[in-house]
């Protein structure tokens, strides 16, 4: 991944955070017209660039068993996470090669023996 790209990450992240935040914060009387807003802007701005990163991490991993080849390492382990929060908002429908390589992380016994210590992730109460 380019240093450009976890930039926009970051600077997503960071927008998105603070749209989300504004509805939280809005006085109730307000709510609804907060929401158009927040809506809009996650639909015209967030969503998008969220949907060519994704791109960019499809390509990234055609041909390849792992970020890096055929051998697990770091950049993986790193990806899971926003990987599997992604998947509630944009699916892995149009993404096959990420699909198939977050099958491959969480068959493997390190990531199962994890699941065991710790407890799954529950991405579904951050989205409703």
């Amino acid at each position: 991944m380019s240093i450009p790209t976890i930039v926009v990450h970051w600077l997503e992240n960071s927008r998105s955070q603070r749209i989300l935040w504004l509805l939280e914060e809005a006085p109730f009387f307000v709510r609804p017209l907060v929401s158009g807003i927040v809506s809009t802007v996650m639909g015209t701005f967030v969503r998008p660039r969220l949907k060519q990163n994704f791109g960019f991490v499809e390509k990234s991993l055609d041909g390849k068993q792992f970020f890096v080849g055929d051998e697990l390492t770091g950049a993986d382990v790193m990806m899971v996470f926003p990987v599997e929060g992604l998947e509630p908002a944009l699916g892995y429908g149009d993404y096959p090669n990420i699909k198939a390589w977050f099958d491959r992380i969480t068959q493997r016994p390190a990531y199962l023996k994890a699941l065991e210590k710790g407890a799954p992730n529950n991405i579904a109460a951050f989205t409703e």
